[in-house]
């Protein structure tokens, strides 16, 4: 756990083991993403509630980005509010120390596995071709709420509250530890915290750590399931 608010694949499973029967269950997101392989765990445990006949909902509540995002297509229906954010982009993986060229040439050989996977998960949802979802990713894509449904990784849109809360680091926009100077403006213009030109905000915590290539793939940001048939990640 890099920053203690997290829900792992395990807490994931045992929040829904205490539900016990249920028919339902909404997953409410407001997510940069994080570890690759959590999002993939919680992803099959929703399609396996969903094969048990569990009707499967998210909403996303503010964003879900990268990770977040393979999460969210584990849901029967997708529901946004217009002003929130979706974002996909390419799997990455940050380093330090020093590595053999055929060391580097596996873990690209990883990333490309990684991706087609992300991109078989999108294109189970949205029905667009392998080659258009990995070119959206590949540019780092961010839809609103209502692009998204347009573009078929959500399905409706929803209302919301105005301001919603998104978690700022060090004072910069970060995405599963990776610094984003380039933010959309549509972005900016919807979180006024980090609407400036340092694109930095007041009151964040501190800078995100450098990883391990060898023992990385990042950390999925979530919170803990909140009432009985709900759960917030």
């Amino acid at each position: 756990s890099w920053w203690g608010d997290e829900v792992t694949p395990k807490q994931f499973s045992d929040d829904l083991k205490a539900l016990g029967d249920i028919q339902a269950l909404t997953v409410r997101i407001n997510s940069g993403g994080g570890d690759v392989f959590a999002a993939f765990a919680i992803y099959n445990r929703l399609l396996d509630l969903r094969k048990k006949g569990v009707k499967v909902s998210a909403v996303v509540d503010g964003w879900a980005a990268s990770a977040a995002t393979v999460i969210c297509m584990g849901a029967e229906k997708i529901s946004i509010p217009a002003a929130a954010m979706f974002m996909i982009h390419d799997p990455a993986v940050g380093s330090f120390g020093y590595y053999k060229a055929e060391e580097l040439e596996k873990m690209a050989d990883e990333l490309k596995t990684i991706k087609q996977a992300i991109v078989a998960a999108y294109a189970g949802k949205t029905g667009k071709s392998a080659e258009d979802i990995s070119a959206a990713m590949a540019a780092e894509t961010w839809f609103d709420g209502t692009s998204a449904v347009e573009a078929g990784y959500c399905d409706e849109l929803i209302s919301a509250a105005e301001n919603t809360a998104v978690e700022n680091r060090g004072g910069r926009f970060f995405v599963n530890s990776i610094e984003m100077p380039d933010i959309p403006e549509k972005v900016l213009e919807r979180f006024p915290a980090l609407n400036n030109t340092n694109n930095t905000a007041d009151g964040a915590a501190g800078a995100a750590p450098e990883k391990n290539a060898k023992n990385t793939k990042e950390t999925t940001d979530t919170t803990e399931p909140e009432e009985q048939g709900m759960a917030d990640i």
